[in-house]
């Protein structure tokens, strides 16, 4: 076969410009960049929650007023655990309830609906180290057959309350 003359073949060589090379390399910085760039930017758009707004003053009820009635309550939640009307789940969330009814009383924070985390951040931080004990029982997967220390820990929360 005679050899062919590259100068006179029918396709020559072909040389790619320096377009091809730029928009490949912006294509590797766009695609470096999404993953670099991107959860800087989300993870700045993340906000506290705002502190929940107190109720004006005179809808709060007195501190010590407010403290017996949750007092009441607690022993009362002890009572029926007792006479077997209500089981321990059930008791702790009510002993949740009373604590953050508490709350709403002697505060004006509507804790009634909120998370650990907006019990935490409106400075209820005893109310929420208290409920975040009662969540295991009361969402817990085991049945307890007794109240164990809950009553007491709600108690504390109450009596120590300034």
């Amino acid at each position: 076969m005679p050899a062919v003359d590259p100068t006179t073949a029918p396709y020559p060589p072909t040389t790619y410009g320096l377009d091809y090379v730029a928009f490949i390399v912006f294509l590797i910085a766009l695609i470096v960049g999404w993953y670099l760039i991107l959860p800087l930017l989300a993870r700045r758009a993340k906000e506290k929650p705002p502190k929940p707004v107190p109720v004006p003053k005179p809808v709060l009820a007195p501190v010590d007023r407010a403290r017996e009635a949750a007092l009441e309550e607690i022993a009362a939640i002890e009572r029926a655990v007792g006479a077997r009307e209500i089981d321990v789940r059930d008791a702790h969330l009510r002993l949740s309830a009373t604590l953050r009814q508490f709350a709403l009383a002697v505060t004006g924070v509507d804790a009634r609906t909120m998370t650990l985390r907006e019990l935490r951040a409106s400075d209820l931080d005893a109310i929420a180290a208290a409920v975040a004990q009662y969540y295991p029982i009361a969402f817990g997967v085991t049945e307890h057959s007794r109240l164990g220390p809950a009553s007491e820990i709600a108690r504390e929360v109450v009596r120590s309350w300034r």
